[in-house]
Formats: structure tokens, C-alpha cells, sequence
């Protein structure tokens, strides 16, 4: 979970630079075509055209340039003049940006690249989920950023939807996996109540962030119940492990009781957390476990 992109396509992406290798492939392209297809509002020919300006060229590659400098410190209000659009900027040019990407840029990186993503998204590490072309500073709202390719990364699409165009210097911020490794496993804090657990499936678990960072993160990627449900798993693995339940009966109603994907509504959390579980650990024992199984879970995937 916020992981870092790997070595090899770290430097991958990084010997990718709009200015020289991308222009020289869109230049190599040989468009005649003026006709204007799907929801598109303009064509490939004249995308083309305006994005091969002198004037767009430079302005991007600049900002491209203070980008690779300043990798996630360039996620920060001082550098908004970088984020707006110069004033020269018609709304056309800024049209053929956003739309460049989708006429261009998706085939440059697919056909002409050796990036090479995992069937795991670097930021939730949900596997074998169809991934997308994430725009860490979003297109929508930034089309300078539009063809920058630093600023695409593969992620799934449940995360790409969540975060969709949502950026503000202030909070949400995005993740970068090009530039930034976030270890979870020392960010979060994990609390139990066992008055309240012994009361009812799902009380008395308290999952706490210890950074604005984290916190910020999960809630912009919306990944709050996905955390909860591996930690209510690592909980339900840790006391099966630690009590040794030799009595399959017993073994199963602690199951139905602590799996969050399969909850019984014959079970009784009251018997489970007295009998199978209370009686063979001390409260205050309990109260003095830190959790480590809980957080080795994001320390190991």
C-alpha cells in the first residue's frame, strides 16, 4: 500500500521528457485526417498542430523541468504559477492538450515504451483489477500536465474513480509512486476496546492515523474500509493462532464472528470473546499488545 514504483520503471519514466522524446515521436506522425471522432471536440490533425507550437512546447517542457526538480515538493501553493494556464492560452490550445493525451500519448506509452506496471495497484495492492493511466496532477483541472510523463501513473481503476480530479494544495494531495514510499505499518495506530468487543461484532476497534499525510491519503483514494477489513482479518488470524482451538466448533463460531465477510447472525460475540478468548489472555495483557501482526500485514504486502 503507497508503494514506490520499481527501479526499473523508475527509470523508465524518468528518461521519458515531454520536449524531446515525445515531441519527436508526435513529430514522426504523419496526420491528415481533419475529422473529428467519437466525443472528441476537435481532430487528431489539428491536437496535433497545436501541441507542435513553439510556445506550447516551451511552456510545458518548463514546467516539466520544475516538476522533475521538485518531485512531491512541487505539490505546494508556491508553485502555482507553474499549474496556471498562461494568459496566451486559448481555450483551443487547451482542448488539443487534454485531448493530445487521448489521441497520442496512450499509444506513445503503450507501443513505444518498455514500462511494464504490476498486476498490483501501488496504491490499495488490490490485484488483478483492470488499471489505468492515473494523471497525478489532473488533466481536468491542469492540462498543462496533460502529456508530462512523470505525471502518469499506472493505478487500478477503483482508486483512479475515487480520486478522480480531487487536488488542493492545502489536503489532498496525491501520492506519487515515482518519487515517494509511504510505510503504512509505522502511520497507523490500532486500538481495541475490549468492553466494547465483547459487546457485538465490529465495536470497540478503533483504527487511527498518525499523520496528516496518511490520513489525508486515505481519505482522498477512500481506502478507510479497506483498511478496517485487513485489520479486522489480522485480528481474527492473530487470536485463532494464539488460542490454538482444538474444538472445531469453537473454532468456527470465532470465525463467523470475526470474519467480516462472513458474519453469522446466529453467532454470539458475548460467548466468543469471554469464553474462547478473554479466558485464555488477560485484559491486561491484551491492553499491552501492540499489534504488530495487525501492522506486519502492510509491512508484508
Amino acid at each position: 500500500m503507497f508503494d514506490k514504483l520499481d527501479s526499473f520503471n523508475q527509470s523508465e519514466i524518468n528518461a521519458l521528457n515531454f520536449e524531446t522524446i515525445f515531441i519527436n515521436h508526435l513529430q514522426g506522425r504523419h496526420i491528415t485526417s481533419t475529422k473529428i471522432s467519437g466525443n472528441h471536440t476537435i481532430s487528431r490533425k489539428h491536437s496535433r498542430e497545436v501541441i507542435l507550437k513553439s510556445f506550447v512546447i516551451k511552456e510545458i517542457s518548463t514546467v516539466e523541468k520544475k516538476y522533475q526538480q521538485n518531485n512531491v515538493a512541487f505539490f505546494n501553493e508556491k508553485f502555482d504559477k507553474y499549474y496556471q494556464l498562461p494568459t496566451s492560452f486559448s481555450s483551443d490550445i487547451t482542448q488539443s492538450l487534454r485531448e493530445g493525451y487521448e489521441y497520442f500519448y496512450k499509444y506513445f506509452i503503450n507501443n513505444y515504451t518498455n514500462v511494464d506496471f504490476s498486476s498490483k495497484c501501488l496504491i490499495c495492492d488490490r490485484e488483478n483489477i483492470p488499471s489505468h493511466w492515473d494523471h497525478i496532477i489532473p488533466k481536468s483541472k491542469y492540462p498543462l500536465f496533460s502529456l508530462i510523463p512523470i505525471n502518469l501513473i499506472q493505478i487500478c481503476n477503483i482508486c483512479n474513480d475515487n480520486k478522480l480530479a480531487n487536488f488542493d494544495f492545502h489536503e489532498l494531495l496525491p501520492f506519487h509512486p515515482l518519487f515517494e514510499d509511504l510505510d503504512v505499518s509505522s502511520s497507523i495506530e490500532v486500538k481495541i476496546d475490549f468492553e466494547q468487543l465483547s459487546k457485538g461484532l465490529g465495536l470497540g476497534l478503533f483504527v487511527n492515523f498518525k499523520t496528516s499525510r496518511l490520513s489525508n491519503l486515505i481519505k482522498l483514494y477512500k481506502l478507510q474500509d479497506l483498511i478496517n477489513d485487513r485489520v479486522k482479518r489480522e485480528i481474527k488470524g492473530f487470536m485463532i493462532r494464539f488460542l490454538k482451538v482444538h474444538d472445531q466448533a469453537g473454532l468456527d463460531r470465532l470465525l463467523s464472528v470475526y470474519d467480516p465477510y462472513n458474519v453469522k447472525a446466529n453467532a454470539s460475540p458475548i460467548d466468543i470473546a469471554t469464553d474462547r478468548f478473554i479466558t485464555n489472555l488477560s485484559l491486561m495483557e491484551m491492553e499491552n499488545f501492540k499489534l504488530d501482526e495487525v501492522k506486519g500485514y502492510f509491512r508484508l504486502n
